[in-house]
């Protein structure tokens, strides 16, 4: 049976010109992330709203919200780059963009202070606390993550879903068992999240590190991550706005409601992006066309 299935994935490979296989191999390895991180997502929220108050898990989420705007302060078009360039076999540009992006976080540090400040003395105290706290720990939050487009550079799937899956779980498990200690300490679960993904993230970075196996660089990384980056900022404020404005005109109850609702048309989003993860390195290899890679896929799509 098995001679049969991968003889039939040889043909439809010539026939196509797909590696068939490579795709169903790593297409596997990305939806087991995808499914191991909106299963902990899921525990999270039920637990939040089980045990905490519409008003806490409607802060925390628009705490997030305003995390996700600041974080472009930390060039994330980087990822995208450092995945064109690692599938040229450029790895060292990794460590370069992470350097690069670890500085650039620093201008978000003032920020949050500045936000937080704001909401200690003329919003909410609550708010304005937690966005301080976040400030001291924002360029450890975003400058190391960029290990999953390293990873998916060099096509190394599964350690993309062995280090995203041990991330969302063990942050997953910190935020719960916090919940289930003091469900309404909005404060004791904001800094939980923020203290055990930093260490997450820095921990994994380091360990990939061994995985670089030179230190070549492609001198236009920095420049595309910050053509990326710039394209990407509308899309960016578009896709977390509506929550803090959800949150400063409603209420954080009502965005509680508002985050539970659009869990799963979000979750749907990510899985129809996700299908398209494996190709990219493929597209970013020198002499790969976009434009043939989609006519290939639509034939096999349509056959």
């Amino acid at each position: 049976m098995f001679k049969l299935l991968k003889s039939k994935l040889n043909e439809y490979s010539k026939r196509y010109q797909i590696d068939l296989p490579y795709v169903i191999r790593n297409e596997f390895w990305v939806y087991l992330r995808l499914g191991i991180t909106t299963v902990t997502g899921l525990a999270t929220s039920v637990v939040f709203a089980r045990l905490a108050t519409r008003e806490v898990f409607g802060q925390y989420n628009y705490l997030i919200a305003i995390l996700s705007i600041i974080a472009l302060t930390s060039i994330p078009g980087l990822k995208g780059s450092v995945l064109r360039s690692t599938a040229r076999g450029n790895d060292g540009n990794y460590q370069q963009a992470t350097k690069t992006r670890f500085l650039w976080s620093f201008i978000g540090i003032p920020a949050l202070l500045g936000i937080g400040v704001y909401y200690y003395y003329y919003n909410i105290q609550i708010i304005g606390i937690c966005l301080m706290i976040s400030g001291i720990f924002f360029p450890f939050l975003y400058a190391p993550n960029s290990w999953e487009s390293f990873f998916a550079g060099k096509k190394k799937f599964n350690l993309t879903a062995l280090f995203g899956s041990v991330q969302s779980t063990i942050s997953a498990a910190a935020i719960i068992i916090i919940l289930f200690i003091s469900a309404n300490h909005l404060v004791l679960i904001f800094s939980t999240y923020l203290v055990t993904n930093a260490f997450l993230l820095l921990m994994l970075y380091r360990k990939s590190l061994k995985y670089t196996e030179n230190s070549k660089i492609d001198g236009e990384c920095i420049r595309y991550g910050y053509f990326l980056t710039t394209n990407n900022i509308a899309g960016t404020i578009a896709q977390h706005v509506d929550k803090i404005l959800i949150g400063t005109l409603l209420g954080a109850p009502q965005l509680a409601i508002y985050t539970i609702a659009t869990a799963i048309p979000v979750k749907t989003r990510d899985l129809l992006r996700t299908a398209w993860y494996p190709f990219r390195p493929k597209i970013s290899e020198q002499g790969t066309n976009i434009k043939e890679i989609t006519t290939k896929v639509r034939r096999l799509v349509c056959l």
